[in-house]
C-alpha cells in the first residue's frame, strides 16, 4: 500500500486489510513523506504484520509501488490504496483462485464506488481480457493480486515512464508470462474524490493509455506498420489495412492458444467506424468527402446508421 497524505481515509483502508479473514500476510506500507498525519497514525499501529517504511524524500507513486514489490517475500502480492476499502474476504477469495489456477499471473475483481450504486464488473477470462486490452485497461489496479514468482524471476516492475497508467502497461507485459483473470465478486469499495490520481491527471492518463494500446496492438500484430488504422478508419484503403492488422493479431492469438471470437472483432470494427465518422460531430462537407468510404462500409454500419448519419450532417450544416 503506497500512501501519501490520506489521513482522512487511511484508518478505514488499513482496518479493511488487518481484518481480512485470511490472516497470513505481511502488510507493507510505503509512506511518501506525508505531511497530514498519515505517517503518525500508521506509526501508532501495533499489529506485527505491518511493515511501515517512510521514504527519505517524496519521489512519487510508481517508485513506492516498486519498493513494495522489491520488499515483498510472499507467494502472492496484493495491491491496495490508502483511500479504498477491501472486503473482508478479498484475500481468501484471491488466494483460493490463484492456488487453483497456477497458469494465472494476476487476478483482479469487481468493485463498487463508495457512496454510489455503480458497480464495475470486469471481463473475467483471459481471452476476453486480452481482446479488451487492445483498447482499455481491464484489471482494476487496487484489486490486483500478483504471483510473486513471475515478478521476481522476470525482473518485472512498474515502468515510471507510463505513469499514471503504469498499471495498464503492467498488464500488457504480464500477459506474455501467463493468463490474466478477474473475479466477478466485488472485492473492494473504491473511493472517488478530487485529489486522486485519476482526477488530477485524467488527461495525461488518457494520452498514455492510448500509447499503451498502440504498443500492445503493435506487439500482437507482429509490428504491422498499419496499426494506426486499428484505432481510426478514414478511407476504403484503411479498411484493407485494418483487416491486415486484424489477421496478424488473430495469428498471434492463435499461437498463444487464445480463443478468438470473430463477432467481437466485427463489433470492434463497427465501433471504430462509427467513432471515426463522428469524432468531428456531423459535418456535411466531411460526409461528402467520405461517401464512398461510408457506402463501402454499409454492411457493417447498417442502413439505419447511414441514414441517421447523413440526416444529422444536414441538420448540423443548416444550423450553422
Amino acid at each position: 500500500m503506497p500512501v501519501y497524505n490520506c489521513r482522512q481515509y487511511i484508518e478505514e483502508s488499513v482496518n479493511s486489510i488487518l481484518n481480512q479473514t485470511y490472516t497470513d500476510f505481511e502488510f507493507i506500507i510505503i509512506d511518501d513523506c506525508s505531511t497530514d498525519g498519515t505517517f503518525e497514525y500508521l506509526s501508532s499501529l501495533a499489529d506485527s504484520r505491518i511493515n511501515l517504511i517512510r521514504k527519505p524524500k517524496n519521489s512519487g507513486y510508481t517508485i513506492s509501488l516498486n519498493m513494495g514489490l522489491e520488499i515483498a517475500k510472499g507467494e502472492y502480492v496484493a495491491r491496495m490504496d490508502g483511500d479504498d476499502i477491501s472486503l473482508s474476504d478479498r484475500f481468501a477469495k484471491q488466494v483460493n483462485f490463484m492456488d487453483n489456477n497456477q497458469d494465472v499471473v494476476v487476478c483482479g475483481g469487481a468493485y463498487e464506488i463508495i457512496g454510489s450504486k455503480w458497480k464495475f464488473v470486469p471481463k473475467c477470462t483471459n481471452d476476453e481480457i486480452i481482446f479488451d486490452m487492445m483498447s482499455v485497461s481491464v484489471i482494476a489496479h487496487p484489486t490486483a493480486f500478483f504471483r510473486n514468482s513471475i515478478l521476481k524471476e522476470n525482473n518485472i516492475t512498474y515502468n515510471k515512464d507510463y505513469e499514471p497508467a503504469e498499471d495498464y502497461k503492467m498488464w500488457t507485459l504480464l500477459s506474455e508470462y501467463g493468463k490474466l483473470a478477474n473475479l466477478n465478486d466485488v472485492l473492494l469499495y473504491y473511493r472517488m474524490h478530487p485529489n486522486q490520481t485519476s482526477s488530477l491527471r485524467a488527461k495525461s492518463q488518457n494520452e498514455i493509455s492510448k500509447l499503451i494500446s498502440l504498443e500492445f496492438v503493435k506487439n500482437l500484430s507482429k509490428g504491422n506498420e498499419n496499426i494506426n488504422v486499428f484505432f481510426k478508419l478514414n478511407s476504403v484503403d484503411d479498411l484493407v489495412k485494418y483487416e491486415s492488422v486484424e489477421a496478424n493479431i488473430l495469428d498471434t492469438l492463435k499461437e498463444r492458444g487464445i480463443r478468438t471470437n470473430t463477432k467481437l472483432f466485427l463489433e470492434r470494427k463497427q465501433q471504430i467506424l462509427v467513432q471515426s465518422l463522428t469524432e468531428n460531430k456531423y459535418s456535411l462537407t466531411l460526409a461528402k468527402k467520405k461517401y464512398k468510404f461510408i457506402l463501402k462500409s454499409r454492411p457493417m454500419l447498417g442502413y439505419s446508421f447511414i441514414c441517421k448519419y447523413f440526416l444529422r450532417c444536414i441538420k448540423y450544416s443548416l444550423v450553422r
